[in-house]
């Protein structure tokens, strides 16, 4: 018979996995964060931190898994047959990611619980495969925005490595755009096998109108969507309260919440960044309707 402690962890993971189960998905300086604190500062949702389920887990467990199968061959010999194989490593991510949202398994009030990690895009099949009843959220940013705050950001964690890998803004462009397409097309395709599951935002349209992005998000995830819950959501995720006092526009390079605006590539980029990103990204560009 498991321990008591046991148990009780097996019992709060039914609970947790009766729960609805989201993920926030979106290239890089294209919204997440901002999608995360948003949602988490509803009552009934709790959406905190970047756990890269999909790939520094998933990697760490097989590591683990391959290293303990590797040597209990050599003190067990070829004809020892206990080993863990793929399922055992499926089931060992599930409980994984379970535990660490078990955290609000005992409160009633938690209805929905999610999180983001942007490389999530590559591992939708993964995580869809594991909860095959989770809804995704995809945010999307003009890419040329996303470029220049990707760069910025780059720049500000560490101006050497920034400097020497890219050179200058020009040359991150040239990197980021075909990453930018790769990513979000993908994205795109797979959702079409999510049907009801899945949501794309535009982050232009948050900025615009977010009340009403807000409210298509809430009914999304099957949460309360009155209008007192939605004004506790804005107020928790304001630009001006997340960026120390300033207002959207005003710039701090320093900062992780550098100027949040729509359009600031045309700031930034000459009608070289300009050719060398529709070169890779194009068609993108106009299929979303940014061009």
């Amino acid at each position: 018979m498991p321990s008591q402690d046991y148990e009780e962890t097996r019992e709060r993971l039914r609970r947790i996995f009766d729960k609805q189960l989201f993920f926030i998905i979106g290239v890089a300086k294209s919204g997440t964060t901002w999608l995360e604190l948003l949602l988490d500062a509803h009552l009934e949702i709790a959406c905190k931190g970047e756990a890269h389920f999909g790939d520094v887990l998933r990697q760490s467990f097989r590591e683990a898994l391959n290293d303990y199968n590797a040597r209990l061959k050599e003190v067990g010999g070829h004809t020892n047959e206990m080993r863990y194989d793929a399922r055992d490593h499926d089931h060992l991510m599930i409980t994984g990611i379970g535990l660490m949202y078990a955290k609000w398994a005992d409160d009633p009030a938690i209805r929905c619980i999610g999180e983001k990690t942007p490389a999530h895009l590559r591992t939708m099949p993964l995580l869809n495969r594991y909860f095959p009843e989770a809804k995704f959220i995809h945010i999307i940013r003009d890419g040329r925005d996303a470029a220049v705050s990707g760069w910025f950001f780059n720049v500000k964690r560490n101006p050497a490595a920034a400097k020497s890998e890219f050179g200058d803004l020009a040359g991150f462009v040239r990197y980021f755009a075909g990453s930018w397409a790769e990513k979000v097309q993908s994205a795109r395709e797979f959702a079409e096998t999510l049907g009801d599951r899945y949501l794309e935002l535009r982050y232009e349209q948050l900025v615009g109108d977010p009340e009403a992005e807000v409210v298509r998000m809430l009914d999304f995830l099957g949460a309360d969507a009155a209008p007192a819950a939605v004004a506790k959501c804005l107020e928790g995720s304001r630009f001006d309260k997340l960026a120390g006092g300033r207002k959207p526009g005003e710039e701090d390079a320093a900062s992780f919440y550098r100027k949040g605006v729509v359009g600031d590539w045309q700031n930034h980029f000459d009608n070289a960044d300009v050719a060398a990103f529709e070169e890779s990204a194009g068609a993108l560009l106009k299929e979303l309707g940014y061009e």
